[in-house]
């Protein structure tokens, strides 16, 4: 994975979208859509050049990156905790964007009897 550093989330959001990445910050608003609304193929199912945007966990993402983004993204989650820790977010958010773009299909080389 290659790595770049940049003076800031809003800079790094912008040479992304430069760059035709689609972005979305994941941050509980009431603004947020669910991540399961949202399609990271475009129409013929092809991966579409997407950035996801992550907080940290005390104060989350930024408004100026969730004003930046295309889309702000939440996570379902029940109970008194609205959100989950940013690894459990990024893990969520990551399979689910290979899973759209057919990176994950369901027993390609697994064997289903591993102990005959």
């Amino acid at each position: 994975v290659p790595v770049r550093s940049s003076p800031g989330v809003e800079a790094a959001v912008a040479a992304l979208r430069g760059e035709g990445f689609a972005i979305w910050a994941a941050e509980t608003t009431s603004r947020s859509v669910s991540y399961a609304a949202l399609r990271a193929a475009d129409a013929g199912g092809a991966p579409r050049k997407l950035a996801i945007v992550l907080g940290n966990e005390l104060v989350g993402v930024r408004v100026g990156a969730m004003d930046a983004a295309d889309a702000v993204v939440k996570l379902p989650t029940f109970g008194v905790k609205n959100s989950l820790n940013v690894a459990t977010a990024a893990a969520i958010l990551t399979y689910d964007v290979l899973r759209q773009w057919g990176s994950c299909d369901d027993d390609e080389g697994l064997d289903p009897n591993p102990n005959p």
